[in-house]
């Protein structure tokens, strides 16, 4: 750790080649950290890099920032401003037992229109709820009289028991809205704070299955290739192939293929252009009613040749290991080890893909060692497990 010098400039030296974040702390009182304005490693000098997990968040972390050797970077940088917008969210969930309470393994309902409106009901911000359910509005001025109404309830889909009203008491696992209407009771926002409270519970909800059995995305060249494989698509209307430098902005479509009548049909994309370094991509499917889900990540890399990289990290139940190109159809094996040099798990591969992915759902909250071992290479990378 290193603290910025009166320029606001920071540096630090003697690292060795890998993959890196930077986090950043302390900051003053009255700032916020500023949006990420472009994702990923690449070099910008002039833009903000780190990413805050809320609006008001005192802390913000960078993407993987990937260091080969010899190389010096000095673009990594964050932006603070000042803290005077409020913002809310941030939840819409499937309340399977209707009990009005966010319970374990219920899952987020994407595609809820969520409108905030003022005391004169003006119109104030909209948000759709994402693939998790979640969403979040911002730079709301200070006020009261706020409410939110959620709307967009596809076929039989009603509001499950109200258990909340929006107030300093609320509670976050609460479902707030009327179930007659989708509207909440009325609150207020002070300068700067973040309301992460406002959720709402829908019951009788059809959820047709759409299941992607496999999803590969490989070099060709100096293009990507992207092939999936679907079963059960009876009511998909669409599939858009996402793009990202960073594995979690996924802002850029490179290509929207339409569904056709096959219960199983493959589906394949090229991205002509991708970036040096690192490329995420991840499919996104949309359903004939607008409901919208999204497919595991996965990552090729240009240029940076030499590098080993592990992603996502911190990472929930799975990662993926992406190799360098002269270790393809190599033999190895994969091993996850404990920070005192246990051995956790192992996985003997006969022929390396370009990314390989492994299971760590059964690892507790803790850092681990990832090993991969071919016949002429030891890597080591460190990964955090999140519970």
């Amino acid at each position: 750790s290193t603290i910025t010098d009166a320029d606001g400039k920071y540096y630090f030296g003697n690292l060795t080649p890998g993959d890196y974040r930077v986090g950043f702390s302390t900051i003053p009182s009255n700032l916020v950290f500023t949006q990420q304005n472009t994702p990923g490693d690449n070099g910008n000098n002039t833009n903000s890099d780190a990413v805050p997990s809320t609006p008001t968040a005192i802390t913000a972390v960078t993407g993987v920032i990937t260091l080969v050797a010899g190389e010096t970077d000095l673009t990594v940088d964050a932006g603070l401003k000042p803290n005077n917008d409020a913002s809310v969210g941030n939840f819409v969930w499937n309340d399977v037992n209707g009990n009005g309470v966010q319970d374990a393994n219920e899952p987020g309902v994407p595609g809820i229109i969520v409108t905030l409106y003022d005391v004169a009901n003006n119109v104030v911000g909209t948000a759709v709820t994402d693939g998790n359910g979640n969403y979040l509005i911002t730079k709301i001025p200070a006020g009261t009289g706020y409410y939110i109404i959620f709307s967009n309830l596809q076929g039989t889909a009603t509001f499950t028991t109200r258990t909340d009203n929006v107030s300093a008491a609320d509670i976050s696992l609460g479902s707030d809205p009327n179930p007659a209407n989708g509207r909440t009771s009325a609150f207020s926002l002070t300068a700067g704070q973040y309301l992460p409270t406002v959720d709402a519970g829908i019951i009788n909800i059809l959820l047709l299955p759409i299941k992607i059995t496999s999803f590969t995305a490989l070099p060709k060249g100096s293009q990507v290739d992207l092939q999936w494989t679907i079963s059960e698509q009876t009511n998909v209307a669409s599939y858009q192939v996402l793009f990202s430098t960073d594995g979690s902005s996924f802002n850029t479509s490179i290509a929207t293929v339409s569904a056709n009548t096959n219960i199983n049909a493959t589906y394949e994309a090229v991205h002509t252009t991708p970036v040096d370094g690192i490329n995420y991509y991840r499919i996104k499917t949309i359903e004939k009613d607008g409901t919208i889900s999204y497919s595991e990540i996965r990552k090729v890399t240009f240029g940076k040749a030499g590098t080993v990289t592990v992603y996502p990290n911190p990472a929930v139940d799975m990662v993926n290991i992406t190799v360098t190109g002269s270790m393809i159809n190599k033999a190895a094996t994969i091993s996850i080890l404990s920070m005192d040099g246990k051995i956790l798990s192992q996985q003997k591969i006969t022929s390396l893909g370009q990314t390989e992915t492994i299971n760590v759902s059964a690892l507790v909250n803790a850092l681990y060692i990832v090993r991969l071992v071919t016949n002429d290479a030891v890597i080591n990378k460190t990964i955090q497990v999140l519970r």
